[in-house]
């Protein structure tokens, strides 16, 4: 083909392109160092392709109620609207678990050697916005220490926040390194913030007991 000297497999035999036809490559890859397969349909196989992906094309554009040449935008504005609405749902999930169901989270703080401490487990919050979530406790709570501990679909995710006054003394690092110890997670961070995920959901109400012992005598030190 031209200077070039190309082989296509697969039993592919043509003495000029232009007995080809359609060419449509449908993949490409490696096979190993240096080597590339494309995969392609010529012909009325590449025709028949191309006619089903015309069909597959108008019927999406008809279920989402837009033209075929509107349907990228289409699909960019669905993912906008399934963003937001994730976002408020995330917002909704805090705002239930802040509620404790009833009864205020922070109402469950204890006040250790002059500071608020809370450590609490909730669930269906990420760990995306498990964070504004531990700082919006912290700020009820005036400063202190707060860990949550979310459970989603069974995955664990843990976050330790402490005021910056008090991390001469104690760092959140340290305490949710002894959570994760408990519960089998792994995590890390600075002295006023760690986050971790994973560990065995069942073995939080060990590590928060843990934690606050921990806590007291770190700070009664």
């Amino acid at each position: 083909m031209g200077d070039k000297s190309l082989e296509l497999c697969g039993g592919t035999h043509a003495e000029r392109t232009g007995d080809i036809g359609v060419f449509k490559i449908i993949s490409e890859g490696a096979v190993q160092a240096g080597i590339r397969r494309i995969e392609a349909l010529t012909g009325p196989g590449a025709l028949k392709y191309f006619q089903t992906m015309d069909t597959q094309l108008l019927s999406a554009a008809r279920y989402l109620n837009t033209k075929p040449s509107e349907l990228l935008q289409r699909l960019e504005s669905l993912q906008e609207a399934y963003r937001q609405a994730n976002r408020e749902i995330e917002q909704l999930k805090q705002k239930l678990a802040a509620s404790g169901g009833g009864n205020e989270l922070t109402s469950q703080a204890r006040k250790i050697a002059g500071v608020m401490v809370l450590a609490a487990q909730v669930e269906g919050i990420r760990l995306s916005s498990l964070r504004d979530f531990v700082d919006q406790l912290r700020d009820k709570l005036g400063g202190g220490i707060v860990l949550v501990a979310a459970e989603e679909n069974g995955k664990l995710s843990t976050v330790c926040s402490v005021s910056k006054d008090i991390t001469n003394k104690v760092k959140a690092g340290d305490l949710l390194k002894s959570f994760l110890e408990t519960t089998g997670g792994r995590g890390g961070g600075r002295p006023d913030f760690a986050q971790g995920g994973g560990g065995d959901p069942s073995k939080v109400p060990q590590a928060i007991r843990d934690f606050y012992s921990l806590v007291q005598k770190v700070l009664n030190d």
